[in-house]
């Protein structure tokens, strides 16, 4: 139970109207509304009073009752002539007990629903995460983002999948009871499709690069393994030595960025091609 103030009802008693909660229109809704509960109550309560006019009443103009409805005047009932039955509706409208009561409802009403209002402000972090997450297309910049980068929105995203999939569907606030099962169904796919992004992206990309790597190491080896005929073919053999030799550490650290690229795939789970070279 979120809140408290007047009017709060006590622990262990069931609560008294569902109200389910779900996302509408970029921001948190509710169903039925709280117009909709309080058209409910003040009809619930008018429902009442006609009960008592067309039930009581009509009992209480009986001649039966005209004993006990007469007019008495100086202790005594001058009038034994059937009378008009008592005007029940006004009776109770005019109460200042039952009025007291209908206030005391409408606001025990208000003040619960404040409560779920309050509720919900624990779910509006996952509510900026999700509108946030629709701009996210990691697909778009695979190719440029680093490792720390790849690794800080795997972590990202698990991070939103486990908070997501922590949300209370089900949560008792004062009166009411909230359902947030569809906001929870709405929000809960939008970190799982930015890591089904990754996971495919990921993969592909450390491919890409060994394949690269492999083809460049390759033709390098080749051209190395062949025996140079003349001077044309022999100056030629030595630029491309001295060039091969100079990104000798550029090769080196691209081999060590695939094999560190694996590793995280491997400690987020992401499964690597089935046709991977690596």
């Amino acid at each position: 139970t979120v809140g408290g103030g007047e009017g709060k009802r006590p622990s262990g008693l069931a609560p008294l109207f569902e109200v389910g909660i779900y996302f509408d229109t970029d921001d948190i809704a509710f169903e039925p509304s709280r117009a909709e509960l309080a058209r409910a109550i003040d009809t619930t309560m008018i429902d009442y009073v006609s009960m008592l006019k067309t039930r009581i009443g009509s009992v209480l103009a009986d001649a039966a009752f005209h004993k006990y409805t007469a007019p008495v005047i100086n202790g005594r009932r001058d009038n034994p002539e059937p009378v008009e039955g008592l005007d029940i509706v006004a009776l109770v409208e005019e109460n200042e007990e039952h009025n007291a009561v209908v206030k005391a409802v409408r606001a025990s009403f208000e003040g619960h629903f404040d409560e779920v209002l309050a509720y919900c402000e624990l779910l509006q972090p996952h509510r900026a995460t999700y509108l946030a997450n629709r701009a996210v297309d990691t697909r778009v910049v695979a190719d440029t983002l680093t490792l720390d980068e790849w690794r800080e929105l795997l972590e990202r995203f698990e991070g939103q999948r486990r908070a997501f999939e922590a949300i209370e569907t089900h949560a008792t606030v004062g009166i009411f009871a909230g359902n947030a099962s569809r906001l929870k169904e709405i929000f809960l796919p939008s970190p799982q499709r930015c890591l089904d992004e990754l996971h495919a992206a990921l993969p592909d990309l450390a491919a890409r690069r060994t394949a690269a790597l492999l083809e460049e190491t390759g033709h390098a080896t080749s051209v190395l393994s062949g025996q140079p005929e003349g001077v044309t073919e022999f100056v030629a053999f030595s630029e491309f030595l001295a060039k091969t030799t100079g990104m000798q550490s550029e090769l080196a650290e691209r081999g060590k960025t695939i094999e560190d690229m694996y590793h995280l795939m491997a400690a987020f789970g992401v499964q690597a091609r089935s046709d991977d070279v690596a």
